[in-house]
This record gives C-alpha cells, sequence and structure tokens, in this order.
C-alpha cells in the first residue's frame, strides 16, 4: 500500500472569495383565504406585484398559495365576479410563511318587473322587498308599468306588492333571489275588482217582480236576473267596463226604456232603473129597455169619489170610455124617465190593454098617479097688511108617491123674487108651496110631480083682495 501525503495551503481568508448573507436572495411563501362573509369564494383570481409578479387563482375552498417568493413589499390585488375586493399591501418576510386572507363584500343587484292591471300597465304602485319581517327597499312602477328595487346584497327577497285600489293580485307576494350584480325579476298582474248592476222595475211606479233582467257586452249575456218583491235585481261580479241593461217588458206595459247603457266601475254598483206604465184599458157597453137599445142616456164613469168621465149613448145605445188606466171604477146612468134600471151604478175592474163591458139592461115602467092641489087648496095670506103677502098652495099625489119630485111655477100682477121652486114629496107624497106677493089681483100656478119616470101636473089660481086669506102660516 502506498501511502500519499499531501498538504494543502489556503490563502487567509478574504471578503473577495466567499458570499455574505446579504448577497443570498431570501424567499418566502404567501398563502391565505379569499372569502366572503365566512364563505370561500372558488376561482377567485389573486394578483402580486411589488418585489415579483404572480398571479394564482383559489381553489374550490377559497385558498390560494404562493411558493419561492422574494421577500419584500408587494401589492395583492384579488379579483371575483360578483363581488368587490379591496387590495392590499404586504411586506413578505423570507424564510416564513406568510397569510394574507382577503376578504370580498358581494357585488348588490336589483330586482326589477312590471305591473299590470288587467292586461295594461300600471303606474303608481308600490313594490315593498323584505328580508323576514324587515324591509330593504321600496319601489313605485313608472308610467310604463315598471319598477326597480336597486342595491340589494345577494339574497332570497319577498317582493310585496300593494294592491292598486279597488283591485286584487294574484299572488300578492312572490319570492325571488337576488344575485350579485344582476337584476331578478318579480312581475304582478292583478285585476279590477268586480262591480254589480242593480235596479227596479216599476209599472206605474209600484216594483213589478218576475221581469227578467239581461246584461250584455255587445252580442254576448254576461249576467241575467229576475226582479224580486219591490221590483228590484242584482247582477254581480261584473268586471269594470260599459254594458248593455235591458228588460223583458211586462205584459200589456209601455216602458220608457227597455234598453240601456250602464258603466260599471271596479268594486262599485252601478244603478240601472227602468220605468213601465200599464197601457191603457177602456169601459164600454150598451144601455138597453126592454131588451132595445136606448140612444140619449147620459153615462157617468167614477173612480172614489172623482167623476173620470161623462158621456151619451149613441143612436145604437153604446157608450165608451177609454184611455183610463188599471183600476177599479164605477159606471152609472140616469135611468130613461119611463124606465127603471137595476143594478145602477156598477163596478167596473179595467185591466191594461182590455175593454171591460158594462151593460145596462132597464125595465120600462108605467106609473099613474094623480096631482091635486089642496091641503090647502091655492090661496092666499098677508103677512103684513099693505106691506107682504103670500100666496099658497098643497100638492097631494094619488096615490102617493113619497120621494118623487115637484115643480111649482106662479104668476101674477105682484110676484116677488123667485117664481119658481123645486123640491121633494114627503113620506105620504105631499108638499106644499109659497110664493111672496105685494099687489093683490089673481094668481095663476102650476105644480108638475115626477115620479118613478113619470110626470104629472096640476094647475090652480086664488084671485088675492083685501080681505083676510085662507092659506095657513108656515109650520114654525
Amino acid at each position: 500500500m502506498l501511502l500519499l501525503a499531501a498538504s494543502i495551503t489556503c490563502d487567509p481568508k478574504e471578503t473577495d472569495y466567499f458570499l455574505t448573507e446579504q448577497t443570498l436572495i431570501p424567499f418566502g411563501v404567501l398563502e391565505g383565504l379569499v372569502s366572503s362573509g365566512g364563505t370561500p369564494i372558488a376561482n377567485a383570481t389573486v394578483a402580486l406585484s411589488g418585489a415579483d409578479t404572480r398571479s394564482t387563482t383559489t381553489s374550490s375552498t377559497g385558498l390560494y398559495n404562493f411558493t419561492d417568493l422574494p421577500a419584500g413589499a408587494y401589492t395583492v390585488t384579488p379579483s371575483a365576479t360578483g363581488f368587490n375586493c379591496p387590495i392590499s399591501q404586504l411586506m413578505l418576510i423570507a424564510h416564513q410563511k406568510n397569510t394574507l386572507n382577503l376578504l370580498c363584500t358581494p357585488q348588490v343587484g336589483r330586482i326589477d318587473g312590471t305591473i299590470r292591471l288587467d292586461l295594461q300597465v300600471q303606474s303608481g304602485v308600490l313594490v315593498t322587498a323584505r328580508q323576514g319581517s324587515n324591509t330593504v327597499g321600496t319601489g313605485t312602477s313608472t308610467s310604463n308599468g315598471t319598477y326597480s328595487i336597486p342595491n340589494l346584497p345577494p339574497g332570497l327577497y319577498t317582493t310585496i306588492v300593494t294592491p292598486p285600489a279597488n283591485s286584487t293580485c294574484t299572488p300578492t307576494q312572490r319570492d325571488v333571489t337576488v344575485q350579485s350584480n344582476q337584476a331578478a325579476t318579480s312581475n304582478f298582474d292583478c285585476t279590477s275588482l268586480p262591480g254589480n248592476i242593480s235596479g227596479t222595475v216599476t209599472v206605474n211606479g209600484t216594483g213589478q217582480s218576475g221581469v227578467a233582467v239581461t246584461i250584455s257586452q255587445g252580442s254576448t249575456t254576461v249576467g241575467t236576473a229576475t226582479t224580486g218583491t219591490g221590483g228590484t235585481y242584482t247582477v254581480v261580479n261584473l268586471p269594470p267596463g260599459t254594458y248593455s241593461a235591458s228588460i223583458t217588458r211586462p205584459a200589456n206595459t209601455s216602458c220608457t226604456s227597455e234598453t240601456q247603457n250602464v258603466t260599471v266601475q271596479a268594486n262599485q254598483t252601478a244603478t240601472a232603473n227602468f220605468a213601465c206604465t200599464s197601457l191603457p184599458g177602456a169601459v164600454s157597453g150598451t144601455v138597453f129597455v126592454d131588451m132595445v137599445a136606448r140612444a140619449g142616456v147620459s153615462v157617468t164613469l167614477m173612480q172614489g169619489g172623482n167623476t173620470i168621465g161623462t158621456t151619451t149613448t149613441a143612436a145604437n145605445g153604446s157608450y165608451s170610455f177609454a184611455n183610463l188606466a188599471a183600476g177599479s171604477y164605477s159606471v152609472g146612468i140616469n135611468p130613461p124617465a119611463d124606465a127603471a134600471c137595476p143594478s145602477n151604478p156598477q163596478a167596473a175592474t179595467v185591466q191594461a190593454n182590455q175593454t171591460t163591458t158594462v151593460n145596462f139592461n132597464c125595465v120600462a115602467i108605467v106609473n099613474e098617479f094623480a096631482v091635486t092641489l089642496d091641503n090647502p087648496s091655492p090661496s092666499y095670506r098677508h103677512i103684513v097688511v099693505g106691506v107682504s103677502s103670500e100666496t099658497c098652495t098643497g100638492m097631494s099625489t094619488n096615490p102617493a108617491q113619497p120621494g118623487g119630485t115637484w115643480t111649482t111655477m106662479w104668476t101674477g100682477p105682484g110676484t116677488v123674487g123667485v117664481t119658481s121652486r123645486s123640491g121633494v114629496l114627503d113620506a105620504t107624497g105631499k108638499a106644499t108651496d109659497r110664493q111672496p106677493i105685494n099687489l093683490t089681483g089673481t094668481y095663476n100656478v102650476n105644480a108638475s110631480v115626477t115620479a118613478g119616470g113619470t110626470t104629472r101636473s096640476a094647475n090652480g089660481s086664488v084671485t088675492v083682495t083685501s080681505a083676510a086669506g085662507s092659506c095657513p102660516p108656515p109650520p114654525p
């Protein structure tokens, strides 16, 4: 074995031949979490500038990592879609694991929508956005029906619409999810609350039940009703708009308008009344005496105590009263002088558009009696001699005609005042008449009595002198 020995001689240590700590490049590590509100953000970009320039992307758990970074000052710029991430400054320390967590805030979104009422855009409608019981924003629809609620952090919201007056919205609230930097949509369709049409159908001012009412739009029937007690009707649940209301005219009536236009407003009742009147009726008939038509008979139509009309029978004995409102009447005649007419007057019920017949069947009568001027016979008396006097006569009927009518006529040289009088025979068929006079002379009297359609008369005279007469004074 051969052993070699050698010696190495080294120069003294000099700085020109050794690397100092200052000339070495130190490195470090930078890592951290990019998150928002405690939730990691995946695929976020983290960019470095300064001592070195690099960029990386966060993992699915939001982590990022840089190795072998030269020590020094860095600007860290994170970015993530839908988030606002602030820029951070960092002094990287060598030979260490440097940690920098980056907090981002979500970019706000908004809720947009359109409000329609009866399929037409509606302005002035309030929409509220809530989270739980907290109101986080509101919006009001503009002239084109759109609204917007801005500056909403991402999350789940409930949008609530305030229905326009007299309308309903289905639904009135919707859940909507807002995402960062995006507009969520929440539309609302509302409909006006229905209205009604009601009214009354009257005939001659009185409510008429059982009348059919039809509500239509164009040629389409949208509702029907039948009037009840008092003539009232109602058709409900009609959308706002213009309608035609019509009735089936009650029989035998005339209505001022059987069809009329009516405008229904939301949540209100429109009125359509119908006023009808019965068509006029008539009363007619014939007056007979022993089954023979009698002309010239006076006929009177009454209602209650009011005379509605009078007429006279024609040559064929007929009469007629036209244009009469429906109701109850009474028809009476002035019986012919030679006839008795039973059932006089007679009731007559007039119905609309119909003629009620009322005939009178009279029977000819012959009533023979005589009139005698007696009790007292024609005579006179002086009331104040030379000043005033009177003539008088009694009238008797045989057989007695109680209730007969009498008439006297006096003539002479000194009659005073009225010279003709009339009256009714008493229960014994008698009467007395007196005529004021102021001169002596002869006075004549004609007395006639009508009873049972027969008229009989008698004549008498008395000569007045200055002597006292035999005419008895009137009863006290």
